[in-house]
């Protein structure tokens, strides 16, 4: 509907309506003043165009014949004559200048026309009449006579790319180890910049140590880092030291959170680190005769392990206990269950086992009395890896020969083997070993020792 403002007395105003449905309500929602200010010197000042950013900022170009206009970080801070060109940005609530400078040589200047793009820089056409306009990396570098020549300038507002990473000296480590985490901020440019700080608090699962910064400090009870100033081109480094108290999935996060500058490309302005802690695992082999694979290891609470088991020639795993818990002989070996300070115990015991027994004895052969040696082989257990069985003899101290060797396929059913060692001579002593031997000549079991 229609409605005008309309001047009730010196400082009173009312608002009047046209026709409207009375049955609905009446709401006036008049137009405030965010802000209105003025811009400008002593003498003339006329402003001719104006742009706005995505985080509402005002640029105003135009052009001044004060030599006290305002400026405020300007590129170029004094009046040049006649008349110069103005380029000017203002803070978001409109109470202070970001930057204002001049632009112009020693004749007339003119902004007429100004944009502006999403990093806040500003690119201002307009015409002059100077040949000293100022040039930076030009196109045409030179006045070209005449009236007046078209002037194009970009104005960089002064920015700061700042990045972020962290690593950590364990991804895996053990509950109650200790974890070192390295922060490094780099300043990308292409300016300088100061009042930075970046946020790192620890997670739950994590007890803090220690700290060292290359600059500035670090509060561990706030998680802030007051890195201060970082030139162009400059890093600064933060290590940070933790008890792992918690096992699991422990993520942690480190986060740029201020700076004096605007940054152009804030996606590197966050660093996340995960870390998996587990409990430690431990698998012995008691009694030796063969080995474990891995001896240790770390897995997640809750989680699985494997352990292989290899036992020694001629052995075979005899127990597993887990936790102290007896377990189904399996190889490899499965724990489903970690818990804190797991420990797994594998006992070997030969395949076969090997005894032997004998006596000595005379006999009469005409009127010629000798003695023989009668010896009794016994086998308990599979015969699977054995190649051969071998008796071997030592006289009077002297070094074990062979003397015989028995196919596994001579042994009796029961696993007994009877050998007769003939002419024993009177008054020397005999040693006897019986041995087993795999297919690469391997001992994988041996008996007693008997003297006859």
């Amino acid at each position: 509907m229609k409605s005008r403002y309309y001047r009730i007395s010196k400082n009173r105003y009312g608002i009047k309506v046209g026709k409207y449905d009375k049955n609905y309500p009446l709401i006036i929602d008049p137009v405030s003043l965010v802000y209105s200010t003025y811009l400008g010197g002593s003498d003339a000042d006329w402003g001719y165009a104006i742009a706005v950013d995505n985080q509402g900022y005002a640029y105003v170009t135009g052009w001044t014949t004060s030599s006290d206009f305002p400026t405020q970080n300007p590129f170029q801070g004094s009046y040049q004559g006649n008349r110069d060109a103005f380029v000017t940005k203002l803070s978001q609530d409109g109470t202070s200048l970001v930057y204002s400078t001049y632009l112009g040589g020693s004749n007339v200047e003119y902004g007429r026309s100004i944009a502006v793009d999403s990093r806040g820089h500003a690119y201002v056409a307009g015409w002059t009449g100077s040949t000293d306009f100022p040039t930076q990396n030009p196109f045409q570098d030179s006045y070209q006579g005449g009236t007046y020549d078209v002037f194009v300038t970009k104005l960089r507002t002064s920015e700061a790319d700042l990045s972020i990473t962290k690593t950590v000296n364990n991804r895996n480590p053990e509950v109650g180890e200790n974890i070192t985490y390295t922060i490094t901020i780099t300043n990308n440019g292409p300016d300088d910049a100061d009042n930075i700080t970046v946020e790192d608090n620890l997670p739950s699962g994590l007890l803090y140590e220690s700290s060292n910064p290359s600059q500035g400090s670090y509060n561990y009870y706030t998680g802030v880092w007051d890195v201060g100033t970082l030139q162009n081109g400059h890093t600064a480094r933060l290590t940070i030291t933790a008890d792992v108290d918690e096992g699991g999935r422990i993520t942690n996060i480190a986060t740029i959170t201020n700076s004096n500058l605007p940054d152009p490309d804030t996606t590197n302005n966050r660093a996340i680190l995960a870390i998996t802690a587990g409990y430690r695992v431990d698998a012995r082999v008691e009694g030796g005769h063969g080995r474990v694979f891995p001896s240790t290891q770390t897995v997640p609470p809750g989680g699985a392990a494997i352990i292989k088991i290899t036992p020694a020639p001629g052995y075979e795993i005899k127990k597993i206990t887990d936790n102290g818990v007896s377990k189904p002989i399996t190889n490899p070996y499965r724990i489903t269950n970690v818990r804190e300070n797991h420990i797994v115990v594998v006992r070997f015991a030969r395949k076969i086992k090997l005894s032997l027994a004998g006596e000595r004895k005379t006999e009469k052969a005409w009127i010629i009395r000798k003695d023989y040696g009668k010896l009794y082989m016994t086998v308990k257990g599979s015969l699977n890896d054995v190649s051969r069985f071998v008796i071997q003899r030592s006289v009077n101290g002297g070094a074990y020969e062979e003397i015989k060797s028995i196919d596994p396929s001579e042994f009796q059913s029961g696993g007994s083997y009877i050998y007769y060692d003939k002419y024993l001579e009177k008054g020397k002593t005999y040693k006897y070993k019986f041995i087993a031997f795999d297919n690469k000549g391997a001992k994988i079991a041996e008996s007693n020792e008997i003297e006859l």
